[in-house]
């Protein structure tokens, strides 16, 4: 009965395709030659190969070597009472058994070859936050956590090992490791993380190590991998993937939101979301019922959404194998993962049990001939390389049936800690695992292909649709994506009459005699400049058109407008007042910003209505996204042009995402990893007090102001305040999912002064006690040359156009940069700031970077 109840716990811990290799394994009569063929240790040192998926990996290295998408975290978060110095001995003793963790690699007759140090010690970094204001100290610690995570590695030099200990209280710590990708796996994590744990136990209570010797390292089964892929096993496993892949199309035909770049992009973002654990336990359930596994249910579903998304029967999907068929491998840190090719065709007579039988098939039959590389399909395959997407595969998923063993250290709590890398390999990653309260992952996406609104739109299709087969399974699949897509419109439609209701019934009453109309051609759009988008002019083809009631019927036309042109020129509307303006601006959005942490004196003429920059005319307001120094910031900006001037004060605007285009790589690579610190001294006379800044002369709201916006602060004497405070450089819209440069260096630097200015500046004050200025976040010096490559690109993206009386200029403020002309005679422009967003909030801090 004992060993019956092993075998089933046994059983219940493999994952999916464990499980299912094992049941094929179990229905063929002969064995797997690969499994069989024992990986013996190397005579030597010299000339040593990497294996397979090494090589391919390094010539990526060579093409994109600043690249963070190969480097794999790992986040832990301990609490209780750690030994640090135990923590970092046995670090080192795990670097000291894997030779992978001491491997750099360089190039010999051509060819790439490993190089092992015989012993190395890796230093494991500290950093003490427990001196910042405890409200901060976990974003600043995520916002280190990040840059340590995208640092590239110098693969020749560099230990490809890094290890940060982050103290955030007495005795609450984070700890951070990152391995590059040309060593390590998915598996090597927790292989890593168990070894440590036990390694630290057995240090704390001075006991030997645990840890039985390896068998091999990672380098004797590079070599044994390229001398069994001469084996004519290979040939017969090679001749299943040529079937199977015979004809394969090029790409999925995914429609994106943006042109795919002609070379490939790695930005990205990760969409978190969990399914219904009621359909999660369905997933199970069916499982049971047709033989299959949750992996092979979700894939289905998967595929059929990838049908409805690109019209293809033919659709192609990749997942990733441990691949550690082979005792010799099972305890060994190394590049040991494979990538499987699923490839399935499909019809919508087909139901989705039928489907979902096919997808067994193929998945099964894979698993069986997994030993295969990826990197050597390519080869035989002879595919067809595109730079501006990657080969085979453009969707991946992942299934994590069992997430990592639970950490446990004596006088110790571990949890592991997600922390997004803003980076994607492909087009589309799915990712889910099995957790007690159901499955949960995220769909890692290109921001450079989608926007955030349609990766929403995707999720909810698939929770949908698996919602629908799980309940009909079968039902055939045209009938499952008609029934999606009728659920998706109903939804939309039901949240449109809600918001345009909720907008309707905030919008203030106007005097004025409204039109009544009911075409929708009262009103024409056109661009301002031929052959730019920005802005988008919307004018009446009528008089007396109401543009606050007009709004109220097209709302989400507005929203779409502004999302996709950046700005609206709302010209003709016969705005006359300053209660015209403040009825407009609430029919955009009721909650208006109050305009705290000023960086220049603004005068508040109305209800958070404000006049523009008092800045002196004849200088002009560099292009600036407002407040994006700050912790918080509007998301939209309007501008009402009371009076025009005699001659200039136009508003110039920049797209922010051709800004950021427009700048060089390694500049834009150098500002994401370190963001922008942002350092000002108030009370001397010469820019804002405190008091105005802050808007208030309590010395305590001031200090509670900068606890809560992660502002370091420091009185140096009774009037004159010091501030630090470092924020993004580039940032995702919380919207549509865009990149964007997003940040005031070139504004708060000295360098952007006029020449006299500056060095009367210079002259009266040393460097640290300058009014405002501007530095790399971990405080280096902003390098002059870099600002001006900077202002160039704002200049590049620069659109300009003369105000008239009663225009209305609607900003999104973080996809579009604004400024200021000089100008000579009177000029009255008023300014509102609405949709309030706060950085710091747990639900925002995703889209910085």
């Amino acid at each position: 009965m004992t060993d019956n109840n092993s075998l089933v716990e046994r059983l219940s811990r493999l994952s999916p395709e464990q499980r299912a290799l094992l049941e094929l394994r179990l229905k063929q009569e002969t064995h797997n030659h690969y499994e069989h063929t024992s990986i013996q240790r190397r005579q030597n040192n010299t000339s040593l190969p990497l294996s397979i998926s090494q090589e391919r990996l390094w010539f990526l290295h060579q093409i994109e070597p600043e690249t963070p998408i190969y480097n794999i975290p790992c986040v832990v978060q301990l609490k209780g009472e750690l030994k640090t110095h135990i923590l970092a001995q046995g670090l080192n003793m795990v670097v000291q058994r894997h030779e992978a963790l001491r491997t750099n690699f360089t190039v010999k007759d051509r060819q790439p070859i490993q190089l092992i140090k015989p012993s190395l010690s890796i230093p494991l970094d500290y950093t003490n936050l427990m001196s910042e204001p405890a409200s901060i100290r976990q974003e600043h610690m995520y916002a280190q956590a990040k840059a340590l995570i995208r640092r590239p590695f110098d693969i020749v030099y560099d230990p490809l090992l890094r290890a940060h200990l982050f103290q955030l209280g007495v005795d609450e710590y984070v700890l951070v490791i990152v391995l590059h990708h040309l060593i390590a796996d998915g598996w090597s994590i927790r292989i890593f993380m168990r070894e440590i744990t036990l390694l630290y136990e057995a240090l704390l209570y001075k006991q030997p190590t645990p840890l039985a010797p390896l068998l091999i390292h990672y380098a004797d089964f590079a070599l044994w991998q390229r001398q069994w892929l001469q084996d004519s096993v290979i040939a017969q496993k090679m001749v299943y993937w040529k079937n199977q892949l015979k004809n394969i199309p090029a790409i999925l035909q995914l429609p994106t939101d943006h042109p795919r770049p002609p070379l490939q992009t790695f930005r990205g973002a990760q969409y978190h979301f969990s399914l219904a654990q009621s359909d999660s336990q369905g997933v199970i359930t069916l499982g049971q019922q047709t033989s299959t596994t949750a992996f092979m249910i979700l894939l289905t579903t998967l595929k059929i959404l990838l049908y409805r998304y690109t019209h293809q029967t033919d659709i192609v999907v990749g997942s990733g194998i441990a691949n550690r068929n082979q005792v010799e491998t099972e305890n060994l840190i190394g590049f040991v993962v494979n990538t499987l090719v699923l490839r399935t065709q499909l019809t919508e007579q087909l139901t989705f049990r039928e489907l979902l039988e096919r997808v067994r098939v193929t998945t099964l039959g894979a698993y069986a001939n997994s030993d295969v590389p990826f990197e050597k399909l390519l080869e035989e395959l002879h595919v067809q390389r595109d730079p501006s997407y990657p080969p085979l595969l453009q969707v991946t998923f992942t299934f994590q049936n069992l997430a990592m063993p639970p950490l446990r250290l004596p006088n110790l709590t571990l949890n592991q800690i997600h922390i997004d890398s803003s980076t994607a390999k492909f087009d589309l990653e799915l990712y889910l695992e099995n957790l007690p309260e159901g499955f949960t992952g995220f769909l890692e996406y290109n921001t450079d292909l989608f926007k955030e609104q349609t990766i929403i739109q995707i999720i909810e299709f698939y929770r949908l649709l698996l919602h629908a087969a799980l309940l009909h399974p079968d039902q055939q699949i045209g009938s499952l994506i008609s029934a999606v897509d009728h659920m998706q419109r109903s939804q939309k439609m039901d949240q449109q009459k809600i918001q345009r209701d909720t907008d309707r019934g905030k919008l203030k009453a106007t005097k004025r005699k409204k039109l009544v109309y009911s075409q929708e051609n009262v009103i024409k759009k056109h661009n301002l400049q031929e052959g730019q988008s920005l802005p988008l002019v919307i004018q009446p083809q009528m008089n007396n058109v109401d543009l606050v009631d007009w709004i109220s019927h097209h709302h989400d036309e507005i929203a779409s407008a502004l999302q996709d042109h950046g700005g609206i020129l709302f010209r003709d509307f016969q705005v006359e007042s300053l209660t015209a303006f403040e009825q407009f601006t609430q029919a955009i959005h009721p909650q208006l910003l109050n305009y705290k942490e000023r960086s220049t004196q603004r005068s508040n003429v109305s209800n958070n209505v404000y006049t523009s920059t008092d800045y002196p005319a004849d200088q002009p307001i560099p292009l600036h996204n407002e407040l994006s120094y700050s912790h918080a910031w509007p998301l939209k900006i309007a501008f009402f042009s009371m009076q025009t001037a005699q001659r200039g004060g136009e508003t110039p605007i920049a797209d922010s995402r051709k800004v950021l285009q427009l700048i060089p790589p390694t500049i834009r690579e150098r500002f994401q990893r370190k963001d922008v610190m942002y350092v000002r001294n108030y009370g001397d006379g010469i820019d804002l007090s405190w008091q105005t800044a802050f808007q208030t002369t309590n010395k305590a709201e001031v200090e509670q102001y900068c606890r809560d916006a992660g502002i370091e602060f420091e009185w140096k004497d009774e009037d004159h305040l010091k501030t630090r405070q470092v924020r993004q450089s580039v940032a995702h819209h919380p919207v549509t999912g865009e990149t964007v440069w997003f940040n005031q260096a070139h504004l708060f630097h000295i360098s952007g002064l006029t020449a006299n200015v500056r060095e009367a500046l210079v002259a009266t004050f040393k460097e640290e006690d300058l009014p405002r200025n501007a530095y790399y976040g971990d405080g280096t010096p902003l390098e002059s040359e870099t600002l001006m490559v900077i202002r160039q690109a704002y200049q590049q993206a620069t659109i300009s156009f003369p105000w008239q009386q009663g225009d209305i200029l609607l900003l999104d403020n973080m996809l579009v940069a604004h400024g200021r002309a000089p100008y000579t005679g009177t000029r009255k422009v008023v300014v509102t700031m609405t949709e309030p967003f706060n950085s710091l909030d747990s639900d925002q801090k995703l889209v910085l970077r």
